[in-house]
């Protein structure tokens, strides 16, 4: 199966807090240049949401947690659109 929102920058030593963040903050980067030219992962956000939005609910895994991951940042912004989604059928 495919992973839409993998990691492909390599964190080779798990205990290295700096290294964690820096491939943290590259999959962001990676992220955020998806978003912008609504590419995979943004279409992928917006249908997670829906389901949410349709009363399923979702898990999404990685090895990495409870420590920081780089799906807290997906997490959000699927958070964000279904919050932004909701907001915008009250009115």
């Amino acid at each position: 199966m495919h992973n839409i929102f993998r990691n492909d920058h390599v964190l080779y030593d798990h205990s290295d807090n700096e290294g964690r963040a820096r491939v943290i903050a590259l999959h962001k980067i990676d992220f955020d240049n998806d978003w912008n030219s609504h590419g995979p992962m943004y279409h992928e956000v917006h249908r997670l949401a829906n389901l949410i939005m349709g009363g399923k609910k979702i898990a999404l895994r990685c090895w990495c947690k409870p420590k920081p991951c780089h799906l807290d940042h997906v997490v959000d912004k699927i958070n964000e659109v279904v919050n932004t989604q909701l907001s915008d059928s009250l009115f």
